[in-house]
């Protein structure tokens, strides 16, 4: 069990490294969604595992999520559904190893967006700026 465990943490930690940006803005975002779209990077912690989290967001007439982590090598980004701004919250899914995976943060008044993604019983600590 405690091997299985492990695996599927190495597994989840290691998901990923990004293939390409989303979609190109066409339209106009909201002014608050404005400041959601960007490049966002920084690192997570996992029980005593850490690691670094991208987060690339882009926004049309929808949102265009990718999410990576980052441990050991890379893996294909995976796309993040059912994004969500609200005010200073974000939320969103991501399925990673079969597992649906929900994100929350909030954007403090530093710009920092500081969250947790959990999946199943595990939890994902996150800390990411956007980059300039």
């Amino acid at each position: 069990m405690l091997t299985k465990l492990a695996a599927s943490l190495t597994v989840l930690c290691a998901t990923t490294a990004f293939a390409q940006h989303p979609g190109a803005q066409q339209h106009a975002a909201p002014a608050g969604d404005a400041a959601v779209v960007g490049t966002w990077a920084g690192t997570f912690q996992m029980q005593t595992s850490p690691g670094k989290m991208e987060l690339l967001v882009a926004r049309d007439s929808t949102w265009h999520v990718k999410m990576q982590l980052i441990v050991d090598h890379p893996f294909p980004p995976v796309d993040a559904r059912e994004f969500k701004v609200d005010g200073k919250n974000v939320s969103w899914t991501s399925d990673l190893m079969g597992t649906a995976c929900k994100a929350a943060a909030t954007i403090d008044a530093a710009g920092a967006m500081n969250g947790e993604l959990k999946c199943d019983t595990r939890t994902l600590a996150f800390s990411l700026t956007k980059k300039a």
